[in-house]
């Protein structure tokens, strides 16, 4: 069978239309033919009439000419009709031949499609924060009502965005992190627009992309007053997923009435046998404290390579062994501590000015200065000067994909992480704001803030891997052998290496 060439939409539509002007044209002419042979014989009737009665000698010839005279104007009209059906018929652009546009595919005439309508921004968007009893207007005491307070004011002073809280556990199942882990996979309808989340589980979350980058929703302006070690905590591959909105920081607490100045070195701290010095030693869990941590960046060693793998210093590790050992031997590290797993559990002796110095929380500080004669703070001795803190608090994250929701989410944490407002709720909580301008007006007010804001300049953010875990279990072990008599420092750190493939 034979295939018969395609004629495009747009050509035959052209084909049909001049075949339609053509056979108008044909029409229209056809009526005045009839017209004309109509009425012709009347009027060379009339003529050859007029000729008879004027007695022409030659009628023959004079009935020619009436009747030629007739038919000319007929001849004329028909040439002239045909003329302009001829020129109607000639496409104004057509292809050279059929068989060229038969090569093209027969389709449909183009018609243009309504574009999307651009999706705006309700008049008003109700936001929704997953977040823990300590964290929200029904805490125990100022930081239930501060953070009440807060919540009103913002609902009252935004027209265009409300706030509204769920509670849910800390920590656990049926906690935050599960809560968002599950709703993901089976109720995403029900995910918050903004959730308060502990550091490892913020870490969990990013782990899973179930938070919204920072950095292209705050202000560079709020995000440069954060301190640095609070930025470091919410980054995960590179991308801020949560920002710190309160801390806390370890540091020492010295007797005036036993020491003049704090010591800034070990060599200060093992000079006076007198002056006796507790952190604790326990075991939390078989876990070391934040105390050797701490101990251990005092050497100016790191943890993790810029690439986050583990880098243990061993030479480092010693030096703090032996720091210990040196103390437990001088008696100004009393064997003591390690029954001592938490700072609170040497607050006790330290308010019976048995010792001059330990090791506190600024929280636990916060909470108890009160009770305290003689005591003024510093930061805790490292091997060669001060030593780094370590920083570690709760955080706050975007959820929704909204685009809308999230922009306004992020103004939430804008105005929730404001200058004034962050101080107000740390202050009624018992901990640290994480923001530098918080300090300026405390500072003035209070010598202490301005210790906490220098301490915070360069404070660590606690590390999150997981492989710290082993690294402080395998810490712990090293510390206990070397206390109580059992490896030389050297030994201790040696396997903590081994154990960790270091």
């Amino acid at each position: 069978m034979g295939c018969h060439p395609a004629l495009s939409w747009p050509t035959f539509q052209t084909l049909l239309r001049d075949g339609q002007q053509s056979y108008n044209c044909l029409t229209s002419s056809l009526f005045w033919l009839i017209l004309m042979v109509t009425l012709q014989p009347l009027s060379c009737r009339s003529r050859i009439m007029s000729l008879a009665t004027r007695r022409e000698t030659s009628i023959v010839s004079q009935v020619a000419i009436a009747l030629l005279m007739s038919i000319i104007p007929l001849l004329i009209l028909m040439a002239i009709c045909l003329t302009g059906c001829q020129d109607l018929g000639t496409p104004t652009s057509q292809p050279t031949s059929l068989l060229d546009s038969a090569t093209v595919s027969p389709s449909l005439p183009a018609t243009s499609l309504p574009s999307p309508p651009t999706p705006t921004a309700p008049a008003v968007i109700t936001l929704t924060l997953w977040t823990a009893p300590n964290y929200s207007p029904q805490a125990e005491g100022a930081a239930g009502e501060t953070m009440g307070h807060l919540l009103a004011a913002f609902n009252e002073t935004q027209q265009d965005i409300q706030i509204e809280y769920t509670l849910k556990k800390p920590q656990g199942k049926g906690g935050l992190l599960d809560f968002l882990l599950t709703a993901s996979s089976v109720a995403p309808a029900v995910l918050p627009d903004l959730i308060l989340l502990e550091p490892h589980a913020l870490r969990d979350a990013a782990s899973a992309e179930l938070l919204q980058p920072l950095d292209d929703l705050l202000p560079l302006s709020l995000q440069e007053d954060i301190f640095p070690f609070a930025l470091e905590a919410g980054r995960f591959e590179g991308q801020l997923q949560g920002l710190q909105f309160e801390t806390d920081a370890l540091h020492l607490l010295y007797n005036t009435n036993k020491m003049d100045a704090p010591p800034l070195t070990w060599t200060d701290v093992l000079t006076n046998p007198e002056t006796k010095y507790l952190f604790p030693a326990g075991s939390p869990g078989g876990l070391t404290s934040d105390s050797f941590l701490i101990h251990y960046l005092g050497t100016g060693a790191r943890l993790f390579d810029e690439a986050g793998q583990l880098a243990l210093d061993k030479e480092a590790m010693t030096a703090v062994l032996n720091y210990y050992a040196a103390g437990i031997e001088s008696g100004v590290v009393p064997t003591t501590v390690l029954e001592l797993e938490s700072t609170a559990d040497a607050w006790s002796t330290y308010l019976e000015a048995k010792v001059a110095m330990t090791e506190i929380e600024a929280s636990h500080y916060l909470a108890n200065r009160h009770l305290l004669n003689n005591t003024t703070y510093a930061a805790i001795p490292g091997q060669n000067g001060p030593a780094p803190t370590v920083s570690q608090g709760w955080m706050i994250a975007i959820v929704t994909q909204d685009q809308y929701r999230a922009k306004a989410a992020s103004r939430f944490i804008e105005w929730w992480l404001g200058s004034e407002n962050n101080a107000d709720w740390n202050l009624a909580a018992g901990t640290l704001p994480v923001r530098r301008a918080a300090y300026h007006g405390l500072g003035q007010q209070d010598p202490y803030w301005g210790f906490i804001a220098e301490l915070l300049e360069t404070a660590r953010p606690y590390p999150l891997a997981a492989v710290y875990r082993e690294v402080s279990a395998a810490w712990q072990i090293a510390l206990v052998a070397v206390l109580n008599g059992e490896q030389t420092p050297e030994a201790a750190a040696a396997q903590v290496m081994d154990a960790l493939g270091q």
